[in-house]
């Protein structure tokens, strides 16, 4: 449960300063699991609070992404502390996800704070290079997706091509910034 703490200047009440805490840590460590769902509950959060359409369309497509990856990976996998991307398949459709989505956490007290956000034009073919680093897993994902999710491999690749243009990119950063303006605003 996401909790958000603001420090605000005491002549204007403005808040100069604030902490959010995404999620309580199910073990000593931030595993795999952890990540996702910290990643997961920012989303939905962020999903409550915008009235944007197309940021909508984004954070849908990144829930998807996410419970695709809980359902291709088996617990003991996803229980795993990532200490560096290895090749159990999983790693690149974390690489992947971290092109769409890259949240940064910092753990502290047993849990997961945001950290920061970037949001990055980056070319269709090199995202598909990341997801595709193993095309089973890829081809694996790509089906889940349509067979799960109703997304099709066309559908989610032309979403993924929002990510050459530069104004897509500004939208959500910008839209980002007043999500987290609202959170600390309200904390």
């Amino acid at each position: 449960m996401m909790k958000a703490v603001a420090v605000r200047d005491a002549r204007t009440g403005e808040v100069v300063f604030g902490v959010l805490k995404v999620l309580d840590l199910t073990g000593d460590y931030a595993s795999y699991k952890d990540l996702l769902n910290a990643t997961l509950e920012l989303v939905q959060a962020w999903e409550g609070y915008t009235k944007k359409n197309e940021v909508k369309e984004y954070l849908e497509n990144v829930k998807r992404a996410i419970k695709i990856i809980f359902e291709l990976f088996p617990e003991p996998i996803l229980d795993f502390v990532p200490d560096d991307y290895g090749d159990d398949g999983l790693s690149g459709l974390l690489e992947f996800l971290k092109c769409i989505a890259n949240f940064e956490f910092r753990e502290a007290k047993g849990a997961l704070f945001l950290g920061g956000a970037r949001f990055e034009k980056i070319k269709l073919e090199d995202l598909l290079q990341k997801g595709n680093r193993d095309e089973v897993i890829w081809l694996d994902f790509l089906y889940a997706l349509e067979r799960y999710e109703g997304v099709s491999r066309e559908e989610f690749l032309s979403f993924l091509k929002k990510f050459e243009d530069e104004r897509f990119v500004r939208v959500l950063r910008s839209d980002y910034q007043e999500f987290l303006k609202k959170v600390f605003e309200n904390a």
